[in-house]
């Protein structure tokens, strides 16, 4: 199971949105095996990850991007290749 974690919920801005809309444009296409869950920048959360700005988006506790809203093929990439390497 891999989470995708957007952070900036406390933010809701197009390039948030458009990021957790990309998000879970991807979690659709691996149902049961990718789930998606939003943050504050304040949260907990982020302080372990070190998120400062957002939009961001982290593969499970890996940060991935910061203050960029990556295209799909991007994330789906990265979904792809995390998936892979859980098996």
């Amino acid at each position: 199971m891999i989470t995708l974690k957007v952070f900036g919920k406390d933010q809701p801005d197009h390039p948030y949105e458009m990021l957790l809309d990309r998000a879970q444009r991807i979690a659709a296409r691996f149902p049961a095996q990718v789930t998606v869950h939003e943050y504050e920048l304040g949260s907990e959360e982020a302080r372990q990850l070190g998120v400062a700005r957002a939009p961001a988006l982290a593969i499970d506790d890996k940060l991935i991007f910061v203050a960029t809203v990556p295209t799909v093929g991007q994330i789906g990439s990265m979904v792809t290749a995390a998936l892979g390497q859980a098996q």
